[in-house]
């Protein structure tokens, strides 16, 4: 049985996006210092990175060298005719600066720690925690909508690549349909030769628009995820399970050109420029 409800509706999603937007900031400037196809370790990225998929969306990025650290500066997304961003801006310790109405960072020394999201206005607020080593530890995402409301929080176990090996997400939620009890335990398996490249917005979904907005960092691209999600719905029980399989090819640098899941027709194609 699929899950039930999208929590990932036209409401929640500029909240969902720009959530995932910071949490690629923050992870560009904790591991894109290796250029995927090469390993090298000197600074190496991309100023302009796009991609587009055949499902009439797709985005932009612009980013640049902040004191000999990857920084994401501007993003641009098209859905449908829509278009919507969101700029970053950095003060003198290369920390981000919390000037986004609705969007604060918490800073502990030099090391991101906490990043908090409520926009006026909005049905859908979270906040993410981070480790010292740069690792989504913790995530919270509160749902105040007509026909959806409740609490989704996601924990995550790393390995020894950096890799988020293991997500558990649970929550207890009032929907239409009655109230919702989930729980989601996700295996991760990673390419370990192929450096993860960000931004990079189709591995935030696995297998369902459930966990679209529960999103995660990793050191290498994403091989497969081992979904199952148990709950229940007004009483009666809800199973799923599923093992998405991505796919990928890549350009002669080593970039990933286009990119394919398993669980869904989507075709996601990349395109870089003002490459360093």
């Amino acid at each position: 049985m699929k899950p039930p409800i999208n929590l990932f509706s036209a409401k929640a999603g500029k909240t969902g996006f720009i959530m995932l937007l910071v949490l690629i900031t923050f992870s560009c400037s904790k591991s894109s210092d290796t250029n995927p196809g090469t390993g090298n370790t000197a600074l190496h990225y991309c100023g302009n990175i796009t991609w587009t998929n055949n499902a009439d969306q797709s985005a932009s990025y612009t980013g640049s060298d902040h004191n000999g650290v990857y920084g994401l500066d501007n993003y641009q997304y098209t859905e449908s005719g829509n278009k919507g961003g969101f700029p970053l801006h950095y003060d003198s310790n290369n920390h981000l600066i919390s000037d986004q109405q609705g969007v604060t960072y918490t800073y502990n020394a030099d090391t991101l720690s906490r990043i908090s999201i409520n926009f006026p206005g909005e049905l859908v607020s979270g906040s993410y925690n981070f480790s010292g080593k740069g690792h989504f530890t913790f995530g919270e995402i509160d749902f105040e909508e007509p026909n959806t409301s409740g609490t989704l929080t996601g924990t995550y176990t790393y390995d020894t690549n950096d890799d988020p090996v293991h997500i558990s997400a649970v929550g207890t939620l009032s929907t239409a349909n009655g109230p919702m009890d989930t729980d989601i335990e996700i295996d991760g398996s990673f390419l370990t030769d192929k450096q993860g490249f960000l931004p990079f917005i189709p591995v935030f979904a696995p297998a369902s628009s459930l966990l679209s907005i529960v999103p995660f960092l990793s050191k290498h691209l994403l091989d497969k995820w081992d979904f199952t999600l148990t709950g229940n719905v007004a009483g009666m029980p809800v199973y799923h399970h599923e093992i998405i399989q991505y796919s990928y090819t890549f350009n002669s640098d080593g970039y990933v050109a286009t990119l394919t899941r398993s669980d869904n027709s989507f075709a996601y194609t990349f395109t870089y420029s003002d490459c360093q």
